[in-house]
């Protein structure tokens, strides 16, 4: 039970422990990538929309496999004693990507492997080099989509039909503080005697499944088009959320230090009380529409409209460590939930997008408002020769990452980005590789 508690403990903590940006780290398409991600539009319709040539496909070249794998996998094993949540969750965060600089044994392994186990040392300047912030906060939403369009109607070159889809549907939200003197401690090795320092984190954990039904159509523009691709793309989705888990850790740490500027016992320093949801079902809507003229296209969005989940059936349970150094076994204590029902609302997520694509060059963008504030992608491409040359940038939680990139071939083609990315818990800028194959490219 206690290994359990400790695993469980842990998974909770990669939430509370990652607030990242990794908007760029689960795209498949490298040359959107390299043009700062600009076509990675959450607008449903642009999905519609066919590529200027023939039908294309892009194949994801896996190179974050490598360090996934390099050493083996019990740094992702809750129960192993190599286990590095805050590698786990940037992993998830960029799991296709060969991200340079990876930390995958540093002092922060060490301080949270320690502290999950309640083994710290004392002196708590042997973790310098960790570089935890201050305080940070993040959200986000995984709900990828697996479905299929039923072309009910069809008529000269447009359609009307149903679409039928799928997928898991995965939210998180979190928001942290820590002490000033305790972050100087981790980061530069500095001593703080007689002192008190917390790090305290609340987040909201939603694991869903999204069961859709929507409307596919394509409204040909008439006399007016320039090409087969022309038209008003119009998509909606109704969204039933049927939800499993709902987990709401609340994590209060105080690190009590002595005249010597090292850890001293005291009353409860681990404390984490969460509250667990079992029942649950809710909705959402997403609306999108694309307009496409010869080479230019554009188009908005507006999904999780009316988003919320009801849950209920609630438990509550109070992890405690009767020290940080000694390493004790948690205490686990049952409770009553603070309330019976929760409903728990996302942001809805705004988007616009642009286009243009010519003889030999093209550029993207898109504008977004939603998870984690605005953000804001784009990037151009240009032929030269059988090479295509590509760059862009993009913004998001008041950062720039800059991405280049190239593409080789035709029909069949290698495309190549080289981004820069946040999804790291120091929260600094590192380089990601990125690669795939497209098949149908001119």
């Amino acid at each position: 039970m206690i290994h359990r508690n400790r695993s469980f403990l842990a998974l909770l903590m990669i939430v509370g422990l990652s607030g990242t940006d990794a908007a760029q780290g689960t795209a498949t398409d490298a040359r959107l990538v390299a043009m700062g991600s600009g076509g990675n539009s959450s607008n449903i319709a642009l999905t519609m929309v066919p590529p200027p040539t023939r039908a294309e496909i892009v194949i994801l070249i896996p190179l974050g496999l490598i360090q996934v794998f390099k050493g083996g996998l019990d740094k992702f094993k809750p129960g192993s004693e190599g286990f590095d949540p805050l590698l786990a969750a940037e992993t998830a965060g960029s799991p296709f990507h060969y991200r340079f600089g990876a930390d995958t044994d540093s002092t922060r392994r060490s301080f949270v492997s320690d502290l999950v186990n309640g083994t710290v040392d004392p002196n708590l300047a042997v973790y310098a080099g960790f570089k935890i912030p201050e305080s940070y906060d993040s959200e986000g939403l995984m709900a990828p989509q697996f479905g299929k369009t039923f072309k009910l109607i069809k008529r000269d070159a447009g359609f009307h039909g149903l679409y039928l889809g799928a997928g898991p549907y995965l939210s998180y939200q979190t928001e942290a503080d820590v002490d000033p003197r305790l972050a100087d401690i981790l980061g530069n090795g500095a001593s703080y005697p007689n002192a008190s320092m917390s790090v305290l984190d609340e987040s909201q954990i939603q694991l869903a499944a999204a069961f859709t039904a929507g409307y596919r159509g394509r409204i040909p523009l008439g006399s007016g088009g320039t090409s087969d691709r022309d038209g008003v793309y119009l998509a909606y989705n109704f969204h039933y959320l049927k939800g499993f888990k709902y987990y709401g850790p609340d994590l209060d740490v105080r690190f009590i230090t002595n005249a010597a500027g090292f850890l001293t016992p005291s009353t409860t320093p681990f404390r984490m009380v969460n509250v667990e949801g079992g029942s649950s079902s809710g909705y959402a809507s997403d609306i999108g529409i694309q307009i496409v003229r010869g080479n230019i296209q554009g188009g908005v969005g507006v999904n999780g409209i009316g988003n919320r989940i009801n849950w209920s059936d609630f438990t509550q349970v109070t992890y405690t460590l009767p020290s940080l150094t000694a390493g004790f076994d948690f205490t686990k204590t049952p409770g009553t939930a603070p309330f019976t029902e929760l409903q728990v609302k996302l942001p809805v997520v705004k988007t616009a997008n642009v286009g243009f694509e010519w003889a030999g060059w093209g550029a993207l963008a898109t504008v977004t408002d939603g998870y984690n504030g605005k953000s804001l992608s784009g990037g151009a491409e240009r032929q030269l020769g059988p090479v295509w040359v590509r760059g862009g940038a993009r913004y998001s939680r008041e950062h720039w990452n800059p991405s280049v990139g190239f593409g080789v071939g035709t029909s069949v083609a290698l495309d190549v980005a080289l981004f820069g990315t946040h999804a790291n818990f120091q929260d600094e800028r590192q380089w990601a590789l990125a690669a795939s194959v497209r098949i149908g490219r001119q």
